[in-house]
């Protein structure tokens, strides 16, 4: 009994050695090129245009000159009838295939995003090898232009980018947009997408990319933006404002100002049925510190406080009420989630407005309520001095 024991294990390992096949697939770095990000933007003739941002196989950046001097990336172009067709046709000029796990962005250009994002995005979702978190984003002009901005900090420039989209909720100016984000909200028949805007500055004579606003989408297609202060109103709707600084006037004396810092929002869309009709409310709640002041008073003052609140609470609303009457009157979207609401609280309803929600939508009213409150008034005043 026992040697038939070790007949059967010596059996089953020599059987798994055949079942063991190594890394039957695997690629060397030499006959790899790493992407870190990549532009996307439409060309002539009904052609697509890649730029891509790789990493060079050996680091150049020395220790002498700046970031934006020394970069460990090159710059490589393709185009082709498709995105598929452009990606291959980049080893007539790397020699090699593109690899993409670690891909930090994807840029779609202005003129591309008008006619449709749905065909990039289709690619990407099918490829294996690409992240679906990795960043997606939409230039306000060239995508190509943002993928050939030199370093700001480090060797990368795609890093740069990255550090922009993961800081953007300490201001909740922007929004950021993933690969499977930005798909969902496509394939979403109750919500219009919102997604990353990215625009090129020029700061002390070196070109930046910079997080301002965002883009409206009907569906796929570009058809407008909202500004920075639209944009925070929209994502205090989405309950997606996690810091940022609200200023607001020192309370009798408007010529001075008083910064709050944000430490909590929450915002949420409230259907309602009113004699059978379905109303809305949006109700957002705020708190925050004060960060900053320009007038000299304490503001330990209950009254004082209650000021700051209101004033707080008002500046709070008009950015919301803002992008609301955006939605409705100039775009005629659903930005803002009535819809899905709808759909999830009372889906009997959302049944009969569905097909007709486009004409619908823009009739809707719209309640917004602002609860406010300032929690920490600070331990220092400005110091009088008598002249």
């Amino acid at each position: 009994m026992k040697h038939r024991k070790k007949f059967v294990f010596l059996f089953c390992l020599v059987i798994s050695l055949f079942l063991v096949t190594g890394c039957w697939n695997r690629r060397d770095l030499n006959q790899l090129v790493i992407v870190a990000a990549m532009g996307i933007d439409k060309g002539e003739d009904q052609q697509v245009i890649l730029t891509a941002q790789v990493i060079k196989p050996v680091a150049s950046a020395s220790s002498e000159g700046s970031a934006s001097e020394n970069t460990a990336v090159e710059i490589l172009t393709a185009q082709g009838k498709t995105v598929f067709d452009a990606v291959r046709n980049f080893v007539e000029e790397s020699g090699r295939k593109l690899y993409y796990p670690h891909t930090m962005a994807i840029v779609v250009g202005e003129g591309l995003a008008r006619e449709g994002i749905l065909p990039v995005l289709d690619f990407f979702l099918r490829d294996h090898e690409l992240r679906l978190t990795t960043w997606f984003l939409v230039s306000s002009g060239s995508a190509a232009d943002v993928i050939n901005l030199k370093p700001l900090l480090g060797p990368i420039p795609a890093q740069n980018l990255e550090m922009l989209l993961k800081d953007s909720h300490d201001v909740a100016k922007s929004v950021s947009t993933n690969i499977l984000d930005t798909f969902n909200e496509c394939a979403d028949e109750s919500l219009q997408p919102v997604l990353s805007r990215v625009e090129i500055n020029v700061i002390n004579g070196q070109k930046i990319a910079r997080l301002v606003g965002s883009y409206v989408f009907r569906t796929d297609k570009l058809v407008g933006w909202l500004t920075a202060t639209q944009t925070r109103g929209y994502l205090f709707i989405r309950g997606e404002v996690k810091s940022g600084i609200i200023v607001v006037p020192y309370p009798g004396k408007p010529n001075q100002r008083i910064s709050l810092e944000i430490k909590n929002a929450s915002g949420k869309v409230k259907p309602y049925l009113e004699d059978g009709t379905v109303k809305y409310s949006i109700d957002v709640e705020v708190t925050s510190n004060i960060g900053e002041q320009m007038g000299a008073d304490l503001l330990d003052d209950p009254g004082m406080l209650k000021q700051l609140e209101a004033e707080q609470g008002a500046a709070v609303k008009q950015e919301i009420q803002n992008v609301v009457t955006r939605a409705q009157t100039e775009y005629k979207l659903d930005i803002l989630g009535l819809g899905a609401a709808t759909a999830r609280k009372f889906p009997a309803q959302w049944r009969d407005l569905k097909d007709t929600w486009e004409e619908e939508f823009p009739n809707q009213a719209v309640q917004v309520v602002v609860k406010a409150k300032v929690e920490n008034s600070g331990l220092t005043n400005l110091l009088k001095i008598e002249k």
